[in-house]
């Protein structure tokens, strides 16, 4: 019993060589072309002869020619029907008819997740056991079960592992700890999934009919997103004029908005002659706290923000981080630290001569998962492992993010001299509150916080601008990615896994584009006439409280208070509602006095 033969399926081809090459240099096996890793894992007088294989991501997902959109009604029992998930080496298109080519490109290269089932349970009939190690979300967990369905016919010692970072610790100490699949789990994964399917394929298939375009989509997230986009691109119609940008030697830029291109000309015309003036009305001390570390919503935000890269491209390089074993698991609402973040923080700090200011936290309370924190003391990827990866200088940027961030969560405040202060633009009065100076380092010692030194212990201070700029603007900026991820977190719609993808649809679909420089959402005619048409017809299953509703309809069945019978029932009863409505609003354009589409709505939402 101490020598034992193991297949873990991970998702990743990229997760599955990294665990193996932690246990020494692994050997390759293939099963056709398909890849696996081989590998010996020894401790604690157990040993595991241990083949480490790639899922490739899903393997199953809902037909589209069976009952509802892949969903079948028989009685009162509401199921979901899965087919093998075919992909398309070309353009990435996914689907789960049996067909030669690609319905989007017509490619023949086509890569079937049979081909991936075969070559596993070819392997499972060989092993004592098999562990699943999917992602540690619903989401892994459903990916486990569809694992679980197809290889427990050749091997019924099946067990779920998890682990929220990959290194040679965490991988241990979950080969000690195997369970059974979360069953609720998977039912509040299913619930997402048949949600997305059913909403997004009904109002689909309604904007593609109606308006006569095949590539418009829809779906209940994107389609709250693309409102915010709208709306807010109205308010900045609305409050067009200019602004004065006026850039300071030291590096404060003071903005004015004024609503009249000759104003603004006059204004910047006396801002170069005269200069401007900054008066410190007074100064005061104030102890900053260090801002906790990474969630999905705030590094996506910062990222976004700092790189100019798009959510999805972000997202994208938070997995390559976590699948190499350099950060813990990347989607995640919880700022909790664990016992061993700390310690990591802990060596860190110590060898950087910075025991002084160390404050170690846990931050938020202990849940499903941990923060987005770095898995080993170290500031940097190292070079070796760089160049020998296809990691790119982004993930290394992105890397030193998440460090920095987290070392600094776990030092102690810094003490600040601040300064509320009154710049006069030629004769525009601007208030500004500012920080002055660091009068004690705490965690300012690893994340920087710009100050203006030159305006502490001053009472009037003059400058030169070395740039004046006038540049049409408006009073109410457009949103950045950045700005909606956070909106999305606020108002409790979609999950840390669907933040990007909300966004990246709209842009898929062409219902907004992002400005080249500043990364502004700009919504398009398409989008405007899209959003319109769902409105009118679907407006209140599409609304932010509607989408929140149903968040909670996914917690109520992974708590085991709502069925999943139930649930997926309530999910079918809501294309009736879309259908009905599309229904009345054909047949008022005959008869004026049918009630309208939002108060039919309103009045099925009240009933179920």
């Amino acid at each position: 019993d101490k020598i034992k033969s193991l297949l873990i399926v991970v998702e990743s081809p990229t997760k599955a060589r990294t665990i193996a090459k932690m246990f020494g240099i692994p050997g390759k096996r293939f099963v056709g072309s398909y890849v696996a890793y081989e590998t010996v894992i020894a401790y604690d007088g157990k040993i595991f002869l241990a083949t480490i294989a790639p899922s490739m991501g899903h393997v199953l997902d809902l037909v589209n020619d069976d009952g509802l959109h892949g969903v079948s009604l028989s009685g009162s029992s509401v199921t979901p029907v899965y087919a093998t998930l075919k992909r398309c080496v070309n353009c990435g298109h996914q689907f789960t008819e049996e067909l030669q080519a690609c319905p989007k490109c017509g490619s023949i290269r086509l890569r079937d997740s049979r081909k991936i089932l075969e070559a596993l349970k070819k392997i499972a009939r060989e092993v004592d056991e098999v562990y699943i190690a999917t992602d540690p979300d619903d989401e892994g967990e459903k990916i486990a079960h569809d694992l679980y369905t197809v290889l427990s016919s050749v091997n019924s010692r099946i067990r779920r592992i998890e682990f929220h970072e990959i290194t040679k610790h965490a991988v241990l100490k979950a080969l000690d700890n195997p369970r059974d699949i979360d069953l609720l789990k998977v039912s509040a994964q299913i619930v997402r999934r048949v949600d997305d399917r059913l909403v997004g394929f009904e109002i689909s298939k309604m904007l593609q009919e109606d308006l006569g375009k095949r590539w418009l989509g829809g779906g209940r997230v994107q389609t709250p997103v693309l409102r915010w986009v709208i709306e807010r691109y109205n308010e900045y119609e609305r409050g067009r004029g200019y602004l004065i940008k006026t850039y300071l030697p030291n590096g404060l830029r003071i903005d004015y908005f004024l609503e009249s291109r000759e104003d603004a000309l006059k204004l910047r015309d006396e801002v170069i002659k005269s200069g401007v003036t900054i008066r410190v009305l007074e100064t005061f001390e104030k102890e900053v706290n260090p801002p906790p570390p990474y969630t999905t919503d705030t590094l996506l935000t910062d990222v976004v923000r700092e790189l100019r890269i798009s959510p999805t491209q972000a997202m994208r390089i938070a997995q390559d981080l976590f699948e190499s074993g350099h950060i813990t698991y990347h989607r995640t609402d919880s700022t909790h630290v664990s016992g061993l973040g700390i310690e990591i923080a802990r060596e860190y700090v110590e060898g950087s001569g910075l025991t002084e200011i160390f404050n170690p936290r846990t931050w938020g309370d202990e849940g499903t998962h941990e923060c987005i924190r770095p898995t080993k003391p170290a500031d940097s990827i190292d070079e070796d492992e760089f160049f020998m990866s296809n990691l790119t200088h982004l993930h290394k940027r992105v890397y030193q993010m998440i460090f920095r961030r987290f070392i600094a969560s776990q030092l102690k405040p810094s003490r600040m001299l601040y300064g509320r202060l009154e710049a006069y633009l030629g004769g525009k009065r601007v208030e500004l509150e500012l920080p002055l100076k660091i009068l004690k380092e705490g965690f300012t010692k690893v994340y920087f916080t710009r100050t203006y030194e030159d305006l502490a212990g001053a009472e009037v201070v003059r400058y030169v601008p070395t740039k004046v700029d006038v540049i049409k603007a408006s009073k109410t900026p457009l949103l950045t990615s950045a700005e909606i991820v956070r909106m999305m977190r606020e108002r409790g719609i979609g999950r840390p896994s669907t933040y990007a993808k909300a966004i990246e649809n709209n842009l898929r679909h062409g219902y907004v584009i992002l400005s080249k420089k500043r990364q502004y959402l700009i919504p398009t005619k398409t989008g405007i006439e899209v959003l319109k048409y769902i409105q009118e017809r679907c407006g209140v299953l599409t609304s932010v409280e509607f989408t929140r509703y149903l968040e909670s309809l996914v917690e109520g069945v992974r708590a085991g208070r709502v069925s999943l019978n139930t649930a997926l029932t309530y999910l079918l009863s809501e294309v009736v509602v879309l259908r009905t409505s599309r229904e009345v609003l054909k047949i008022r354009a005959e008869h004026s006095e049918m009630p309208v589409v939002e108060d039919l709505a309103l009045q099925e939402e009240d009933k179920y």
